[in-house]
């Protein structure tokens, strides 16, 4: 299925030749775009791990927006999330989420809609095509409900019973992975949740050596990133993730700050309501004192 980049053996043996940290992580989602629209191999077992079905049963699959490489990167006019239809018989919809923007489950249901939305005038309700989203995200989606992998569908609220298996939503939170199930494990789930959180070569290349699409996914970046037009736009994405993260944390910081300077006005406001408590206290005592004092001088004029 290679468009831009296919591989030949000095692709490979240049992979095995990397060492050290990674420049840029497998979950940059342009890089991830570019690997799963240029290499079958690798977007068929990842396909067929999150929908846990073997990949001998994927029978044709193929990316509707491809991007070509070198193309300036623009949100507005460029999706990142990678649209396919599976045996021509179901669309899927496929996004890396980094950066946690606290809109994902509303954000997740608007894309999920748009491909559902695929019944053309004429056309018979029940020739809807289903519709799954897939997303993986480096954050906790829900903080009550740690899961690695959720698949969520319409359902009663009361009985649970599932209103159509047309309309999903999957979620795959990439810092949860050590909440798999065997399931997700044998499914090679895991493996690629490891491909896309590995911090070094030599992690990758551990996974590779067992993982054919893994290692044909990396081989796949290896080439990708030799293409300074490309390496350009991946590496703009990664500043622009870096940006926001270094933005991200400073508003946690000053929201720390903030807390903490209310709990510290809080304790200041308690300690000045029981001064003043003791205070008004004090007050009332030299108040009866005064009486008392007045009382005692009326008595002793009666003797004078």
């Amino acid at each position: 299925m290679s468009i831009f980049y296919p591989l030949n053996k000095e692709d490979l043996d240049a992979f095995y030749e990397m060492r050290g940290e990674l420049k840029v992580r497998m979950c940059n989602d342009l890089l991830f775009h570019i690997v799963m629209q240029e290499s079958e191999t690798a977007l068929k077992s990842l396909v067929g791990a999150c929908l846990h079905i073997p990949v001998m049963k994927i029978h044709s699959i193929e990316v509707m927006n491809v991007i070509v490489p070198g193309t300036r990167i623009n949100e507005k006019t460029c999706i990142l999330d990678i649209l396919l239809t599976l045996n021509h018989e179901r669309t899927l919809n496929i996004e890396m989420q980094v950066l946690n923007e606290y809109d994902w489950t509303d954000r997740s249901l608007v894309y999920l809609s748009r491909i559902f939305n695929n019944v053309n005038s004429g056309e018979e309700y029940s020739d809807v095509i289903p519709a799954t989203h897939i997303g993986f995200l480096n954050f906790q989606l829900f903080k009550d409900d740690p899961a690695f992998f959720s698949e969520f569908k319409i359902s009663n609220v009361k009985t649970h019973k599932v209103y159509s298996d047309k309309f999903v939503l999957d979620v795959v939170s990439l810092n949860c992975i050590d909440l798999a199930t065997p399931e997700d494990v044998e499914s090679g789930l895991v493996d690629w949740a490891r491909f896309f959180t590995a911090s070094t070569w030599e992690e990758l290349q551990m996974l590779a050596a067992n993982n054919p699409a893994i290692e044909d996914a990396a081989s796949t970046a290896v080439k990708g990133m030799s293409d300074d037009k490309l390496k350009w736009e991946i590496m703009l994405r990664e500043e622009a993730s870096r940006r926001y993260q270094t933005r991200e944390a400073f508003f946690k910081r000053a929201e720390k700050r903030a807390v903490e300077a209310e709990e510290k006005l809080a304790v200041s406001e308690e300690k000045l309501a029981e001064t003043d408590k003791k205070l008004t206290e004090a007050e009332r005592k030299n108040s009866d004192l005064e009486a008392e004092v007045t009382r005692l001088r009326e008595a002793l004029s009666k003797y004078e």
